[in-house]
């Protein structure tokens, strides 16, 4: 029992520097929702699915840049981060977080970036509106965070 102990928490520990590592950003609170819903996925999977990669219910992250908003609110009043906010939450839930966005699965996830308006996107005049990472895809108690560049910059 005491071996299981240890091994479930160097797990915990591996996974939290994983975290820390690419979303580093969050705020404890967010760390803490995101930790949850991995817990939340492991414990749903089968178990033919635990080290497998599972594709439910990822989580889009952004890191938002106020200097990019201002910036971008300041060239037109319409285009807030509330108006982007509702674009990502048309397929997914924003669960109280301003970052951290859920979807049912990846497609929703996808669907729900290619949907953002275009205004969103980096231009010469102003700052990145920010950084988006998609938490997805168990694989040995670690998320895989991915980096997406593309939603803010082309």
């Amino acid at each position: 029992k005491e071996k299981e102990r240890n091994h479930k928490t160097n797990e915990m520990k591996r996974r939290d520097k994983v975290l820390r590592k690419t979303v580093g950003f969050l705020s404890e609170e967010e760390l803490r929702l995101v930790e949850k819903w991995v817990d939340e996925q492991e414990n749903s999977c089968t178990a033919a699915e635990i080290g497998e990669i599972i594709d439910k219910d990822p989580l889009l992250i952004i890191d938002w840049v106020e200097a990019g908003l201002t910036a971008e609110l300041n060239t037109n009043q319409a285009n807030t981060k509330a108006a982007l906010e509702l674009h990502l939450n048309t397929l997914g839930t924003q669960n109280g977080q301003s970052t951290i966005f859920k979807y049912d699965n990846l497609q929703d996830l996808i669907d729900s970036i290619s949907n953002l308006p275009a205004w969103r996107l980096k231009n010469a005049e102003r700052p990145d509106l920010g950084t988006a990472f998609s938490v997805e895809a168990i694989q040995k108690d670690v998320p895989r965070v991915t980096k997406l560049p593309f939603v803010f910059n082309i």
